[in-house]
């Protein structure tokens, strides 16, 4: 349980986040929602260029 803890408070943007999807699978989906979609927001720009990428995302 303090491992759980650690790696939730501390989370590493790759152990943490991979160690969190391995221990739930459950919400891996939701995770990787979230990743995706803050990627979208941070690249705003990028995406209304390519509107492939949103599209591939609003598949998802």
């Amino acid at each position: 349980m303090q491992v759980k803890e650690k790696s939730k408070a501390q989370r590493t943007k790759g152990d943490g986040v991979r160690e969190y999807l391995l221990r739930e699978k459950s919400t891996m989906k939701t995770t990787l929602q979230l990743s995706k979609w803050i990627f979208l927001s941070i690249k705003s720009k990028r995406a209304k260029e390519k509107g492939k990428f949103r599209e591939m995302m609003r598949k998802h």
